[in-house]
């Protein structure tokens, strides 16, 4: 959970990436909770979604071509 400092809202963060943060009315909240232990395997790395990883592709191509168009 973090605050956004959006009066009467309440951003939520997942540890899941295939979740995108959103924002609730506090109001709507009834319980926060905190996770103090995290059991996860040792070589458990973020999993890529293809979407993520192709957005991510088409940011990049987007930097290479305002970099070439910079040094032209």
């Amino acid at each position: 959970m973090k605050n956004n400092r959006v009066r009467n809202k309440i951003t939520l963060i997942s540890d899941n990436p295939q979740y995108e943060p959103y924002n609730v009315n506090s109001e709507d909240v009834l319980e926060v909770w905190k996770a103090v232990y995290i059991l996860q395997k040792a070589n458990a790395g973020p999993r890529w979604d293809v979407n993520q990883l192709a957005g991510m592709v088409n940011n990049l191509q987007e930097q290479v071509s305002t970099l070439k168009k910079k040094l032209n």
